[in-house]
């Protein structure tokens, strides 16, 4: 194609998608012998186009590749004006086919919205509003705000609606009676509040009239919450709903309404005072993955998870608010944990079993614990639980002893301790015969003072006739500012598990003469990290003496 007939179809498709003229188009009629040299060298070039391979293409199969292309545009108006530029095929294409007309985005200048709507036909529409408008310096209450000229242009097409995403802010709440309208198309629906202070009052979401709605999102937003819109869904979201959220019961009868429901996540949104709970039978959910309840008190979470029955789960997320100090005294784990946990028990042990790694987190002061997996790219699985417990290492045990039940299936895992101090020898000893001890790789200890734990880790122990080592498989290990920590104790540390010579590790007596010790030295550490350290040069020689240089990230000072 010349460069004088894209101008001449650039020109003619911007006159026609609402572009401006371009003036390079009135040359050809300015002299009647260049003019029809011009039309010739069109002709000629339109022949050349018409062999491009692309143009070969089926209409259906450059209408899809177009629509996919729009996604790269920030403006889908300049995006269309940009693809029919490229060829009359294309033209024709753009101009004729409604489907690429049916997205509302809220990056589209206001002015162009009529024309989507115009070009659309009577197809369904999908609705986007971009978060990145709200940080705009706009005052979202005056009529020319972008966002309430958007909503203005999308709500009265709500009947045409097939997928929309949503974000209102304070000044929009005028705009929700206009949601409280029948949707018969739609079929995803996503919308955010963003709220400050008091949130808006409850309302009846499209009248509880969308009967082809299959994936449900609502953050921010109050709505009624015992409607018909909860029915025949695939997928449930609810987040941080100020004020009045559901009952147990909502929760229950949306789940019992929803026979192909595959993922429900409720957050940060407590539930509404129920007096009829307990007398709630399970609830089995045949098709649901994945299942996430977050942010709420554990009594709520209690509730909702002690009645749902999941025999197909794959992910599982649970995570319930802190208990505050009053309440962490009547914490009961075990109690928890069976009402909760238990009968999700092969959807945990499958997602373990099948983890790339597993991670547990303990925050001694608060007495909290969390267990989380990491799968491969490809593997849509998992688990992420938060435990609430008495403070202590017992805590840690008795986490680990009701989550890791059958130990055998644990892949490598990262253990991190943050705030045990104090700690006993005697109160550590169980870990040796735990088997979580086989298979920790990576440990964090994040504890002030003396660390105790850091103590364990540089010595053997004599049990049952076999030396044993804390957490023989470690590979990487980091710790605090070494001001807690003295370089006798690292040094000795890294003696001991870096190149370890069973043969003079073990000082201990054997009791039997006859039944000789069984010596097995733990794996070589491969990295040691020092949080902020700074070392004397006399004091990194020591180490550099027993690792090797480069071995410890630290600064060292001449």
């Amino acid at each position: 194609m010349t460069d004088l007939m894209l101008t001449v179809e650039r020109t003619k498709s911007q006159d026609d998608l609402g572009g401006q003229t371009n003036a390079e188009a009135n040359s050809l009629s300015s002299n009647p012998h260049d003019g029809e040299s011009a039309r010739l060298d069109i002709k000629i070039s339109r022949e050349k186009n018409s062999l491009v391979q692309i143009n070969q293409f089926p209409t259906e199969l450059l209408v899809a590749i177009f629509y996919a292309s729009l996604e790269g545009f920030r403006d889908r108006f300049e995006g269309l004006k940009t693809i029919a530029s490229v060829a009359w095929l294309w033209y024709s294409i753009v101009k004729e086919s409604h489907w690429l007309w049916t997205v509302l985005d809220s990056r589209t200048p206001r002015e162009h919205l009529p024309i989507f709507l115009q070009r659309a036909g009577h197809l369904p529409l999908n609705i986007k509003m971009h978060p990145e408008l709200l940080s705009l310096n706009f005052d979202v209450d005056q009529e020319d705000s972008p966002n309430t000229a958007f909503l203005a242009t999308v709500l009265p097409e709500l009947s045409r609606w097939k997928e929309a995403s949503l974000i209102l802010h304070g000044g929009h709440w005028d705009f929700q009676e206009k949601l409280e309208q029948p949707a018969p198309l739609l079929k995803k629906f996503h919308m955010e509040c963003e709220t400050f202070g008091e949130g808006p009052p409850q309302f009846d979401l499209f009248q509880g009239q969308a009967p082809e709605l299959a994936e449900l999102s609502i953050q921010g937003l109050p709505i009624r919450w015992n409607t018909s819109i909860f029915s025949n869904l695939v997928s449930i979201s609810i987040w941080g709903i100020p004020g009045s959220g559901p009952t147990v019961e909502d929760v229950l009868q949306w789940i019992v309404s929803s026979a192909r429901l595959r993922s429900f996540q409720l957050c940060g949104s407590p539930l509404s005072p129920s007096t009829t709970h307990q007398d709630i039978l399970p609830v089995e959910t045949p098709q649901l993955k994945s299942l996430n309840i977050s942010d709420i008190p554990s009594s709520s979470i209690k509730h909702v998870l002690s009645r749902i029955r999941a025999p197909t789960l794959r992910e599982l997320v649970v995570r319930p608010d802190p208990p505050t100090v009053t309440e962490r005294d009547s914490v009961d784990l075990p109690k928890f944990f069976d009402a909760s946990l238990l009968h999700f028990s092969p959807a945990i042990g499958s997602s373990i079993s099948h983890a790339q790694s597993l991670t547990i987190s303990m925050y001694a002061p608060r007495g909290s614990m969390s267990v989380s997996t990491t799968q491969e790219a490809d593997r849509n699985e998992g688990i992420a639980i938060d435990f609430d417990h008495q403070p202590g290492i017992s805590g840690l045990r008795l986490c680990l002893e009701l989550l890791l039940r059958d130990v055998s299936i644990c892949p490598p895992t990262s253990l991190s301790i943050v705030g045990l101090n104090e700690v006993s020898e005697k109160d550590l000893l169980w870990i040796l015969d735990n088997a979580i001890n086989e298979h920790v790789t990576d440990l964090s200890i994040r504890n002030s003072g003396d660390d105790s734990f850091l103590a364990f880790l540089c010595k053997e122990r004599y049990l049952g006739g076999v030396v044993k080592w804390p957490f023989p498989k470690l590979k990487r290990l980091s710790i605090p500012n070494r001001a807690v920590v003295s370089v006798e104790r690292l040094a000795r540390l890294l003696t001991q598990r870096y190149a370890p010579d069973v043969e003079e590790l073990s000082s201990t007596p054997t009791p039997d003469p006859q039944s000789p010790l069984i010596l097995e030295g733990p794996d070589r550490l491969d990295s040691l990290a020092i949080e902020n350290a700074t070392f004397s040069r006399s004091d990194y020689n020591i180490l550099a003496s027993i690792v090797g240089d480069g071995f410890i990230g630290a600064r060292v000072e001449d």
